[in-house]
């Protein structure tokens, strides 16, 4: 092989690697189970965890089917106990990036608070 053919092949895997660093730290995948997110919080029943947020959520329930997503307005979304006072809702559109909604979250009645709330 030729010495320019090495040095290309060299830089191309200096790159890949940078690339994928820069990828790694602006697109985390943190699957710790001791840290949360912000207004994240933990509760177990047995041996099984659940992470869950009560933002954008409101109502008591005693069983999952209790609590329901509604989209209303323009991008809106909340879990709720009362779908039918949000059918006439007229919001503005804000884009909210950190709503549950868009962090893997599902609406649901959260075990041992008995609140609807996102669960994870």
């Amino acid at each position: 092989m030729s010495k320019k053919l090495l040095i290309i092949i060299g830089l191309i895997i200096v790159l890949l690697i940078a690339g994928l660093l820069i990828f790694k730290k602006f697109n985390p995948q943190n699957n710790s189970t001791d840290s949360t997110k912000a207004g994240e919080q933990t509760t177990q029943i047995g041996k099984l965890n659940f992470n869950y947020v009560l933002d954008y959520a409101e109502g008591e329930c005693q069983s999952i089917s209790d609590c329901t997503k509604v989209d209303y307005g323009c991008s809106q979304t909340i879990c709720t106990n009362q779908p039918a006072n949000y059918t006439t809702a007229i919001t503005d559109c804000p884009l909210n990036v950190n709503h549950p909604t868009n962090n893997s979250y599902r609406c649901g009645c959260v075990p041992n608070e008995y609140k609807c709330g996102w669960l994870k």
